[in-house]
């Protein structure tokens, strides 16, 4: 429920790290980290959502193979 506009930023930063950058070397959030409670939290807002809850631990799993979700 955001505004686009405020999104921007965002998108302009990630797109210019992507362009000097390698995207495994500027990866972040919850599965780099290998954080599992950030990760629990996540499914757990998602519980009503199974198909996202899915694309969620294919995303994750395909940044850091190591997690047990």
């Amino acid at each position: 429920e955001l505004e686009f506009d405020h999104l921007l930023p965002l998108i302009q930063t990630m797109v210019k790290n992507l362009k000097q950058k390698r995207p495994e070397h500027i990866q972040t959030g919850p599965a780099i980290r290998e954080d599992n409670q950030t990760i629990r939290q996540h499914m757990e807002l998602l519980s009503d959502k199974p198909e996202l809850q899915q694309i969620y631990v294919l995303l994750s799993k395909s940044i850091n193979r190591k997690l047990e979700i």
